[in-house]
């Protein structure tokens, strides 16, 4: 009886586990905002405005999140990327993971830390890293951008 009571504990415990990420980001329409994008070059420092994707969450569980970037064309017609992109948690409420863009520019997201904003508001806010062809006055580069982002339910 003591076994069977310490088996359905667990089970209780893995199921409570896995509905966690479920209810702290739902199904829906998110916002991924980049925040202070940078470029840090050998001899000068590239300040980008800022700018916000869309992501639909597509699906949350256990320690992920698959969401699929989306954006409203002029004709009020919805643009999806072909991949979804999955951003994985850990224990540690830490999240890192690869946003696939409809133009098909990867945007990694590394030390995302969950925090709780409210009741049932969860933001996730860390580092982004991505690369962004400049049209400079005197010249064109590939640059390394990095900053800050914001996911967040819309």
């Amino acid at each position: 009886m003591k076994r069977l009571l310490i088996y359905f504990s667990a089970i209780l415990l893995m199921m409570s586990c896995s509905k966690k990420i479920e209810r702290r980001f739902p199904l829906g329409n998110y916002t991924l905002s980049i925040l202070n994008p940078k470029n840090i070059g050998s001899d000068s420092t590239y300040l980008l405005p800022d700018s916000t994707l869309m992501l639909q969450v597509v699906a949350s569980q256990n320690d992920s999140i698959v969401a699929q970037q989306f954006r409203i064309d002029s004709e009020a017609e919805t643009i999806f990327a072909e991949e979804t992109s999955t951003l994985y948690i850990s224990r540690r409420k830490e999240m890192l993971g690869t946003i696939k863009t409809i133009s098909n520019e990867p945007i990694m997201l590394y030390e995302g830390l969950i925090t709780k904003r409210d009741k049932n508001d969860f933001i996730i806010t860390g580092k982004v890293s991505f690369h962004k062809y400049l049209e400079l006055e005197y010249q064109n580069l590939m640059a390394d951008i990095s900053g800050d982002f914001i996911f967040e339910k819309q």
